[in-house]
């Protein structure tokens, strides 16, 4: 009994220190990997590539401006609406796309 005891303990120490060991190797696989990635990944694909292009009504929209607002309304309006949604300050890649793309259109004119 104090044989199985004693490597139960010890299978169970390596596991505790091998699983995150093996987890991290697999996360980097994965995103290093591209055929990884398509095989994990695969359903996980960003809906705002294959969408049409956005309208200006739409775009004036999501910036919450009135139509005909001048190129520093709408520069200063992205930057505060950006402040709180960019993805490296914990906000959404999806409504961050949506914010560029919008900026992007009433700028390009």
């Amino acid at each position: 009994m104090f044989f199985s005891i004693k490597y139960g303990k010890l299978i169970f120490a390596l596991l505790a220190f091998l699983v995150p060991f093996l987890l991290k190797i697999f996360y980097i696989l994965i995103r290093n990997s591209s055929i990884l990635k398509w095989f994990f990944l695969k359903n996980k694909q960003n809906p705002v590539r294959y969408k049409a292009k956005m309208t200006k009504a739409e775009a004036y929209k999501i910036l919450d401006l009135q139509e005909g607002s001048s190129k520093l309304e709408i520069k200063n309006q992205y930057k505060k609406l950006i402040k709180n949604n960019h993805p490296d300050k914990g906000g959404s890649k999806h409504i961050s796309a949506l914010l560029n793309e919008a900026k992007a259109i009433l700028l390009k004119n």
